[in-house]
């Protein structure tokens, strides 16, 4: 970001270590719409080239997973791409309370946890995705407090604005200190 000129280096160490949380999240918001925006305009380029040419364009799925087993740095940036796609859907579960949406991303963050080698997060996550899943059949009134949104806490009256417990504990921490 820093060398893009995107925001000064200060910035970038700040982003970098989460310590602007709305900052990192418009970080996350421009990498994804970059990478959307640049690989969409490759496949435009490509079924230009294919027309002309007077093949049919492959369809854009298949384009995609053709250029990831060609192009490692297209690989590279389709993995950067769904990995930020995926936070968003995290993030999204959490902003409206959305149980589902959250076991599901959940486990589907269990893999990128294990490949970048957080030990703990990888031992104990896949059990927390487990016990979310099943916590119907063993504690069905928790279960249904948390399928109305009852698993995250909405300060305002704000669409959108519900929030983790443990970043109200964080911020209620802060208010007092």
């Amino acid at each position: 970001m820093t060398t893009a000129n995107v925001t000064s280096a200060g910035r970038g160490d700040a982003l970098k270590n989460g310590s602007f949380t709305a900052r990192s999240q418009l970080a996350h918001q421009v990498t994804a719409a970059a990478l959307f925006c640049l690989r969409n305009q490759a496949y435009n380029s490509y079924k230009v080239e294919a027309e002309a040419e007077g093949n049919p364009a492959t369809p854009f799925n298949d384009w995609c997973t053709l250029m990831e087993t060609q192009h490692p740095q297209f690989r590279y940036w389709s993995k950067t791409f769904n990995l930020e796609v995926l936070f968003f859907q995290f993030l999204q579960s959490q902003r409206e309370g959305n149980f589902d949406l959250n076991i599901s991303t959940l486990g589907r963050i269990v893999p990128w946890i294990f490949s970048t080698d957080h030990f703990h997060y990888a031992k104990w996550l896949p059990v927390h995705v487990r016990d979310l899943m099943q916590q119907q059949h063993h504690c069905p009134g928790v279960d249904i407090e948390f399928r109305v949104g009852h698993f995250v806490t909405q300060k305002t009256t704000h669409c959108f604005s519900k929030m983790a417990h443990d970043h109200v504990h964080e911020q209620l921490i802060l208010m007092l200190c």
